[in-house]
């Protein structure tokens, strides 16, 4: 293979829980915050990944916190790329479905 088939993206290390069991708690030091939305504008134009077929965003973080991931799962789907994310739900609502399926989320893993 000579093509990035899938990229995954971090959009937000950040979380809206605080689990008792998540390992998160055992990183010292670390920040926490935003991919920046010009950041991954700029993955959308590199030659790299022209041939990738689908953009999932998830990581450690809830991607769902970041302000600007119905602008960014646009135009991943604007270039022609599949959208998927994974959330931990509790920020899923019928309004913020509705969103992100008219920016051309095709799948949400809970």
């Amino acid at each position: 293979m000579d093509s990035i088939r899938k990229l995954y993206i971090e959009a937000s290390s950040r979380c809206n829980l605080k689990c008792k069991m998540c390992f998160r708690h055992s990183w010292i030091g670390e920040s926490f915050g935003d991919l920046d939305p010009e950041v991954f504008a700029r993955l959308m134009d590199d030659p790299a990944v022209e041939e990738t077929e689908t953009v999932f965003f998830g990581g450690m973080g809830e991607p769902l916190v970041h302000p600007a991931l119905g602008k960014m799962a646009a135009l991943a789907s604007e270039r022609g790329k599949k959208v998927e994310l994974v959330t931990n739900g509790t920020l899923l609502n019928a309004e913020k479905a509705k969103e992100l399926l008219n920016t051309g989320v095709s799948r949400i893993w809970v």
